[in-house]
């Protein structure tokens, strides 16, 4: 009997000692190839607040405005339409409100422009393509963020936009330069012209049109003839006469000589203190 009690308990003492040896080795293991198990955790997001779209600044003092030269409509207020001129020519000088509120004064020189509604039905400028002499490159303007316009050759306050831009003049493209398009009244004159090189031959011309460029070169304002456009003596279609071929020039009535054609022919768009 007292054998078999000390069996039982040597075997117990064996199991127990077995049993610790075998956590022991499982937490070892355990440690150098198990797997640790990450715990989930979730973010919890506060649902995204829906932004307020920002109100452009109407008023800018001193009688400037959003919609100043569009009857008073602005943004969404427009509805493009069908219209405007596209080959065209008119220099501004203008205060303009940006979309995010700055303003800047800039001239620029308007080559298109499309057209839109108001919610009254009146048509007004919409969108203008322009050369921009501030950052000397092609920008376009919105019409109803113009603050103030002037004509930047005259200094004359522009009133009516729509006005002004459907009454510019018209370009062409010629000899690869961009030719402004301008109607004349002006008496016969006498050109020795060269139809064919070397020769030069008189002829009276009654002129008609004349094309022209302008450009800004060191802060001036420099103006060319190209070409005039009118009906020779004795002919009944319209010639274009090249300016650079164009040896003298003469009125034909009291035959004065004409030394400076560009000013003569361009009197009425060159400024009188540039003359």
């Amino acid at each position: 009997m007292l054998y078999t009690i000390v069996i039982a308990i040597i075997a117990l003492i064996g199991l127990a000692a077995v049993s610790w040896v075998g956590m022991i080795l499982y937490a070892v293991f355990s440690a150098l190839f198990g797997k640790e198990d990450t715990p989930k955790v979730t973010v919890t997001r506060e649902p995204k607040q829906a932004s307020v779209p920002r109100r452009p600044r109407v008023d800018y003092g001193n009688g400037m405005h959003l919609g100043r030269y569009t009857a008073g409509a602005y943004d969404q207020a427009l509805t493009p339409a069908v219209g405007g001129r596209t080959g065209i020519f008119c220099r501004l000088a203008i205060a303009y409100a940006d979309a995010r509120d700055d303003m800047t004064t800039r001239v620029i020189d308007v080559t298109s422009f499309t057209v839109a509604s108001t919610p009254d039905g009146e048509v007004v400028p919409l969108n203008l393509e322009a050369f921009c002499e501030l950052r000397q490159a092609k920008r376009n303007f919105r019409a109803d963020r113009i603050l103030e316009c002037a004509m930047a050759n005259t200094g004359e306050d522009v009133t009516d936009l729509m006005s002004s831009l459907s009454a510019a003049p018209q370009t062409v493209s010629f000899d690869r330069k961009t030719a402004i398009l301008r109607n004349v009244t002006l008496p016969a004159v006498v050109l020795d012209y060269q139809f064919r090189a070397p020769t030069f031959k008189r002829v009276t011309i009654t002129p008609e049109t004349v094309g022209y460029s302008e450009q800004s070169t060191g802060g001036n304002r420099e103006w060319a003839l190209l070409f005039i456009d009118g009906v020779a003596e004795g002919k009944t279609e319209t010639q274009r006469f090249k300016a650079d071929r164009i040896q003298q020039a003469w009125i034909a009535e009291h035959e004065a000589g004409i030394d400076d054609m560009t000013r003569f022919f361009l009197a009425d768009v060159i400024p009188a203190k540039n003359a």
